[in-house]
């Protein structure tokens, strides 16, 4: 699961458009006014190893500031439901390894500001690293590394803000990241998915990827997500639901009747084969199927095969 919320991120925020409207809607003032934003460049280099990877999807920008000076701004998707106990811990390893990079590579340090984007159920209790050592006496503290990391918690951010985003795509994706872990979450925002729909969403492909981690996170069957969204907004299916997701919709709704009768596992692999023949049929690039569903190229090559048999 943490895949799809990984994925999903990334896809969001790859976009450097989307990293400017979500410094501007919830980053410090001052630290914004300190930078350049149309500078912002998608740094293509990860510095998640394994350890790493198990509490942290990262996206690296490199942006400069006001005085021209390098920096790196990281996005941290934080995977779990819960917080970890000891966040600057992970982040420290985090750091280090773009120092040595750098430090490799013969360059200046990189100054970095790790922005923690959290989006479990319960609250996010920020403390310095200095709190880690409660039994220490202050005056042993200043050998203690210390630094700070920027939070944004999305369960404490107020519904109300979040539609009021400028970007509406912006407020959508947030929205959604909000309540992904929380059953039958569509219904529960509904009111304020009609708010934001209110406004037309434009660029139809930055909502495909939307579409696709809702199918996969709300819990619900397709056609009760397309009554949602169809009640949300009588446009939803003009700018939202291309002519290949129409088709992947269809081919899944029936992929579920049909597993209801021969059995859960065989119709979950039915309705997939059925969509990614549907999807070829189309024209889609096997690569493209395999990233939709999450599975190798392979996989979508023989279930393409199979109908040559």
């Amino acid at each position: 699961m943490d895949n799809i919320h990984d994925k999903y991120f990334k896809d969001i925020f790859s976009q450097p458009q989307m990293v400017r409207e979500l410094a501007y809607e919830l980053l410090p003032t001052d630290l914004v006014e300190s930078l350049n934003l149309d500078s912002l460049v998608l740094d293509n280099s990860s510095y998640i190893n394994e350890n790493l990877s198990e509490n942290f999807a990262d996206l690296v920008y490199s942006v400069e500031t006001k005085r021209q000076k390098p920096l790196k701004i990281v996005l941290l998707l934080e995977h779990k439901s819960y917080q970890e106990r000891y966040p600057h811990l992970q982040l420290l390893k985090y750091l280090i390894e773009v120092w040595d990079k750098d430090k490799s590579q013969k360059k200046e340090l990189t100054t970095i500001i790790p922005i923690i984007f959290y989006h479990g159920k319960s609250r996010w209790k920020y403390q310095p690293m200095g709190a880690y050592f409660v039994k220490s006496e202050d005056f042993y503290l200043r050998y203690i590394p210390d630094f700070n990391y920027h939070l944004i918690d999305l369960s404490v951010l107020p519904n109300v803000k979040i539609i009021g985003f400028k970007d509406k795509f912006l407020a959508l994706s947030t929205l959604i990241l909000k309540y992904s872990r929380i059953k039958n979450y569509l219904n529960v925002i509904f009111d304020e998915l009609k708010v934001i729909f209110s406004d037309d969403i434009e660029e139809q492909n930055r909502l495909n990827s939307t579409f696709i981690y809702i199918y996969y996170t709300s819990k619900l069957e397709l056609d009760e997500i397309v009554d949602i969204f169809n009640k949300v907004s009588p446009k939803i299916s003009e700018y939202a639901m291309t002519p290949f997701q129409r088709e992947l919709n269809r081919s899944r709704i029936e992929g579920k009747m049909e597993g209801r009768m021969e059995g859960k596992i065989e119709g979950k692999i039915e309705e997939q084969n059925k969509a990614i023949l549907a999807l070829h049929k189309k024209g889609m690039a096997e690569s493209f199927i395999a990233e939709i569903f999450g599975i190798s190229t392979t996989r979508v090559k023989e279930v393409i095969e199979s109908i040559k048999l």
